[in-house]
Formats: C-alpha cells, structure tokens, sequence
C-alpha cells in the first residue's frame, strides 16, 4: 500500500472512531480561546511522514503517551 492510501485509510479509519466514540459534550478551547479539534493531521501541519512518526492517537506508533 503506497503512503498516501496508507494515509487515507487511517484517517477515515479514525474519524469514525472518533464519531462513534461516547461524548461527554464538553467544547473544549485552548488558552486562547480557539477551538481544539478532535484531530490534527499533516494537513495541518508541515510534517512528512506524519504516519510513520506521529500516527493517530491510540494506534500504531503510540507516541503520545497517556498525558
């Protein structure tokens, strides 16, 4: 599978997850007061090899840590 399919597959992968997940339906901001989105992606952000490195949360490679 060429990255880019790999990509795709894991974000949607992802996103309905989280759209079935429980909500507690708490709005949640930053500091600032923007809003914090479910999921930040390389679309977001310049990163390269965001599946390799980064990943999503709860899946492969587990970078995030429970804080």
């Amino acid at each position: 599978m060429n990255s880019s399919n790999k990509y795709q597959t894991s974000k949607d992968r992802y996103n309905e997850a989280f759209k079935t997940a429980k909500s507690n339906g708490m709005k949640f901001t930053s500091v600032s007061g923007e809003d914090v989105k479910g999921l930040y992606t390389p679309e977001d952000v310049n990163a390269n090899s965001f599946i390799d490195n980064i990943g999503f949360p709860g899946q492969y490679p587990f970078t995030r840590g429970i804080h």
